[in-house]
Parts: structure tokens; sequence; C-alpha cells
């Protein structure tokens, strides 16, 4: 939330390659106190992790629906919330004045961004706790591809600012939904090695966003790109509502009786 904010005002102040070389000496400061200060306690629990090798946890992560379901939906989330960051300071551009002005902007609008999600994470790991997450996801997906769509089209920059803080209040619930996904349908000692391959699967969302911002960039409009990011955030959460309930999941069951879903106590 801080780094967008200072890292806008001060790109306009002492220039990109100060800007630089002042976060590598922060984060090697940083690196050095955490390397110093930072000790893990011994737990006992490696006599439980099963060492299996990666192909079988791969596949144990894939087995059941939802859990795909859940990862296909959030490669649509980073690929329409990530995929922002390469077009955002061409469309913030025509609503500045100057170079700096739109660099003080992004860096603004980011952190408005990061502030509304910060502000709103718990309030969405409440929900997923007493109502059921497919559902929670649906409406948050929805709320920010709409938010994002919208910013395509925004007359000035306060209605930006606005549609912003929806987009983040929106997308601080899809990323930690699928996280939580995940680790319901881990078993005892996989838990690690499961979040670390969802991490690796998100990623290409963060991956393809950008690379699809940049090429499209050449022919489309910044408006255009903004409305298919949205798109498709919207449609990782069609995906969920459509074959992630526990309606479509009991359907599976009926095809398939071998597969046993994993308790989810939030089902309704």
């Amino acid at each position: 939330m801080l780094g967008p904010l200072l890292g806008g005002v001060l790109l306009g102040v002492i220039g990109f390659r100060y800007v630089l070389l002042s976060l590598a000496i922060l984060l090697s400061f940083w690196t050095m106190l955490c390397m110093l200060q930072l000790k893990e306690r011994q737990t006992g629990a490696k006599g439980a992790v099963q060492r299996t090798g990666m192909a079988v946890q791969f596949h144990g992560l894939l087995r059941e629906r939802k859990t795909r379901v859940f990862l296909l939906a959030g490669i649509c989330a980073n690929f329409g919330i990530f995929g922002l960051l390469p077009v955002l300071p061409l469309h913030v551009k025509p609503y500045a004045e100057t170079t700096a002005l739109t660099a003080v902007w992004v860096g603004i609008l980011q952190a408005i961004l990061w502030a509304a999600v910060w502000l709103t994470s718990s309030w969405w790991g409440r929900r997923n706790d007493v109502s059921p997450v497919h559902r929670n996801y649906v409406i948050a997906a929805t709320l920010c591809g709409i938010a994002i769509v919208l910013q395509a089209m925004a007359p000035a920059i306060e209605w930006l600012v606005s549609y912003r803080i929806v987009q983040g209040a929106a997308s601080s619930a899809l990323v930690q939904s699928v996280f939580l996904m995940v680790t319901r349908s881990a078993p005892e000692g996989e838990l690690g090695a499961r979040l670390g391959y969802a991490r690796s699967i998100l990623f290409t969302g963060q991956i393809a966003g950008p690379m699809a911002s940049g090429l499209l960039g050449a022919v489309f409009s910044t408006s255009a790109i903004f409305a298919l990011h949205g798109a498709v955030i919207i449609t990782g959460g069609l995906l969920v509502g459509l074959f992630a309930s526990p309606k479509s999941t009991r359907r599976q069951m009926e095809h398939d009786p071998s597969r046993l879903p994993h308790p989810l106590p939030n089902d309704k």
C-alpha cells in the first residue's frame, strides 16, 4: 500500500534511478535484519510429513473438481488484476496533465487499491468462515470485474479512484478463497506442498495477464484491455458458481461415487 504511493511521489522528485537504488538498499537492510532476528522453533512435525513425489502431490491437488475450478478461477483473477499493471500508466495519462503527475496518480491509484484490500481482507475471511465460499467468490468476482470494466469508461480521475476502491475491496476475497479451498482439501502433512503447488499454478495468471496486455496494447486501446480483464475475472466467478457449488459436486459424486469429497462445514 505504501510502496506504490511513496514510489509514485518520489519518482517525480528524485527520479527512477534513485528510487530503485533506495528500494535495493531498504530491501538489503530488512533482509539482514530478518536473518539476524527471526528464529523458527522446532515443532516436531517432520515425522507427520508424507514424502511423496512431485507428480503424486500435483495429482492430489487437482484430483477434486472443486479444487480445480477454484484454481482456474484464481488464475483468471490474477490474469485480470495483474494484467492491468502494464496498461495502467497509459490509461491514466490522458487524465493527468504531465508525465510526473501520471506517475503520482498511478502510485495513488495502486495505493488506494491495496488499502481497500487491506481493509476488507479480514471481512471476507470471516464471511468464508460462516457462509459458503463459492457464493462469496461469485459475488466478489462479479463486483471486481464490473469495477474494472467501469474504469475503462471513467469520465474523470475521481471516478477511477472510486472504482479502484471497489476493485480492491472485492479482489481481496479472490485468492484467499482459493487458498482456503486448497487448505481444506489437503491431508495432514501435505499442506505446505499443496499450497506451494497452488501458488505456482496461480502464478500462471500473473504471467499471462501482463503478457496479454503487452501484446494487445499495440492493437487495442487501454479501455478495451481493461474491459477484457474485467470480463476474465467475471468468467472465473461464473465457473465457480456453475461447477464448484455443493449441488454440482453432489451431481459429480452421483456419476463417480469413488471420489469421496472432503467435508466442508460451510457448504450449504
